[in-house]
């Protein structure tokens, strides 16, 4: 992470399950026509960039997505996946509270039969250590939110505080030698 530059993140497009607040891990979902349509409003934030790399999840929804910004020829990566939510696959976050008792977080407590908090965090720090330059990447909501914690060297959970909507562009980069923000959603 030396030579880091500048990391633009992109969130997929709507899909049924996120415009539905359900956790989508390993159902493999494409996009809505609104999702379409929203991912085409960012493609002015691309015209003039170059990018040294440029990653996606495999999942359908985050290669859809690349597609449709004319990123078709990136580079898969699981390190990019959506947290694995396991037995809370297509549950949304009030079905899960309920089952969990209390009040649950993927952040603070992961999920059974899918990836702890450190598991996720672990994955997130390898594939930071591994990108140089301006990379672009493609994927999903948590998954996402976990990186922008690891990279400000935030603990996971940190993660719960950040949003990162469908269809939207962020980038993070640096203020002299400290890992920052630059913007949050944009489109």
């Amino acid at each position: 992470m030396s030579d880091l530059k500048e990391i633009w993140l992109v969130r997929h497009g709507i899909t049924e399950w996120s415009k539905n607040g359900r956790h989508t891990s390993f159902s493999d979902l494409d996009l809505l026509p609104q999702g379409i349509k929203k991912v085409k409003l960012l493609g002015r934030f691309f015209e003039k960039e170059e990018f040294d790399a440029i990653y996606s999840s495999t999942s359908i929804r985050s290669r859809h997505t690349a597609k449709i910004l004319g990123f078709e020829d990136c580079e898969l990566t699981y390190d990019l996946n959506e947290w694995n939510y396991g037995d809370y696959e297509g549950l949304t976050t009030p079905q899960i509270r309920e089952i969990e008792k209390r009040d649950w977080t993927v952040f603070k407590y992961g999920c059974p039969g899918g990836e702890s908090p450190k598991e996720i965090s672990d994955r997130v720090d390898r594939f930071l250590q591994k990108i140089e330059g301006k990379s672009l990447l493609f994927l999903s909501g948590h998954v996402g939110r976990a990186l922008i914690a690891r990279y400000l060297k935030l603990p996971i959970e940190a993660g719960a505080q950040f949003v990162l909507e469908p269809g939207k562009l962020s980038i993070l980069g640096y203020e002299h030698e400290s890992p920052v923000i630059k913007g949050l959603n944009l489109y």
